[in-house]
């Protein structure tokens, strides 16, 4: 029988916190600490008790053990064993399913499943954007800076390429932002 290394291990640790080599013959405590109800990583010598692991100084990297697009990259379910978030190794992203088909999906048995799009700051506009890379770029959403009017543009922002505008009477507007009418129809050669 033989010890490794030899000569023993020498070192000292502290109550709680899992130890690492240093310089390969010593142990000293790590950054990794465990109350015995979670785990912490750079979270000194505390845990948040209602989650079994809590980081604190980084990020957290989630990597697939293979390219295989059936495998999870990171998964993530409620204690109900149902889940709630899932990342596919090719990247596509699953709120309450675990086959994404997109790059987002989201899944729900609820009778209404919606996406919610908010904004906090002063003169922000919730919106959503979809686009073709160097050939066109359509805009949806509130227009906080002109009355939280609901805008489509045909542009990065609602305040650009304004093509429809619907304010908080219910007044729409095609060609115009400021529609008087239930309906309101400017053409560019400015006739209505």
């Amino acid at each position: 029988k033989q010890n490794w290394p030899p000569g023993g291990v020498g070192g000292t640790g502290t109550d709680n916190w899992i130890p690492r080599w240093n310089e390969g013959t010593a142990l000293e405590d790590s950054i990794i600490y465990d109350s015995q109800s979670g785990v912490g990583i750079g979270t000194g010598a505390t845990t948040d008790s209602d989650y079994k692991l809590t980081t604190s100084g980084g990020g957290i990297k989630a990597k697939g053990a293979t390219a295989d697009n059936t495998q999870f990259a990171l998964y993530v379910e409620n204690s109900a064993s149902a889940n709630l978030f899932a990342v596919k190794n090719d990247g596509n992203v699953g709120i309450g399913t675990t086959g994404p088909g997109t790059k987002l999906e989201v899944t729900s048995a609820d009778a209404t499943t919606a996406i919610r799009i908010g904004n906090t700051a002063v003169d922000g506009d919730p919106m959503v954007s979809w686009f073709l890379p160097g050939v066109i770029e359509w805009t949806a959403g509130m227009d906080d800076s002109d009355g939280d009017k609901f805008k489509i543009a045909n542009s990065g922002a609602l305040d650009m390429l304004t093509r429809l505008t619907i304010d908080s009477s219910g007044n729409i507007g095609i060609g115009t932002t400021g529609p008087g009418n239930v309906l309101s129809v400017e053409l560019a050669r400015g006739s209505t």
